[in-house]
């Protein structure tokens, strides 16, 4: 893969931003990346419920596989985020994803 230097004429750099509050915050760097995964998304997808909260709904297999990170250390990361206040989850039916607010 080959890098490039960053110039003037570079506008935007595909991927994720980590928000200033998280860098500054005592958890886990996989956490950390996921809330900023689950921020992009939840900006990007819109998905707005009665109240007027967006959120997003996404299977746990899915995180995982984006972040190259087995289950079990996704469901502990978003654990310490909803611990944390970072994100809020809201139980959905069986076979269906949870559904996450991200807090800020």
């Amino acid at each position: 893969m080959d890098k490039n230097y960053i110039t003037k004429k570079v506008r935007t750099i595909k991927g994720v931003r980590v928000p200033d509050f998280l860098i500054k915050s005592y958890i886990a760097q996989t956490s950390k990346i996921l809330y900023a995964v689950l921020l992009d998304r939840t900006l990007k997808e819109k998905n707005e419920d009665n109240r007027g909260y967006l959120y997003i709904e996404c299977p746990i297999e899915d995180m995982a596989s984006e972040l190259m990170r087995s289950m079990s250390t996704i469901k502990r990361s978003l654990l310490e985020l909803e611990l944390g206040g970072f994100i809020r989850r809201r139980r959905s039916d069986a076979g269906k994803p949870v559904t996450i607010y991200v807090l800020y």
